[in-house]
């Protein structure tokens, strides 16, 4: 996932070069170079599948859990283990420092190996800048 960020860092800090760039333009100029590359393997279980620009400052990954169905997942080990572990990386992360600079909305959408809704996790201000 780190290699993910740093291709990220590269093209914020690229499409931030004039002043007049707004912060929706460069999520826009980020979503179009990272959907360039995907599909993109993560790990063996992930896949980022595209990248998408919502309202509000919010850049979505849209990933898929290659080897998991939904009936097989426990989403309560998901909420409490893992998405610990995804805001950390939000909080920490040298590639989104742009980002939470922005104060950028960063969601998470989660599907399974057939395409069914798996969870979705927001790394919002609130959360990953206290």
């Amino acid at each position: 996932m780190r290699k993910i960020y740093y291709v990220l860092a590269l093209f914020l800090l690229a499409s931030c070069g004039s002043e007049k760039t707004d912060i929706q333009t460069m999520l826009i100029l980020t979503a179009e170079e990272m959907n360039k590359m995907c599909p993109m393997t993560v790990d063996q279980d992930t896949r980022l599948d595209n990248v998408v620009v919502l309202s509000n400052k919010t850049i979505q990954y849209n990933y898929t859990w290659v080897n998991f169905e939904l009936e097989d997942l426990d989403l309560s080990i998901i909420e409490s283990e893992f998405f610990p572990i995804i805001l950390n990386d939000v909080k920490t992360n040298p590639g989104l420092k742009l980002f939470r600079e922005n104060k950028v909305n960063i969601t998470y959408y989660y599907s399974d190996m057939n395409g069914k809704f798996v969870t979705l996790f927001k790394a919002t201000p609130e959360k990953y800048l206290y």
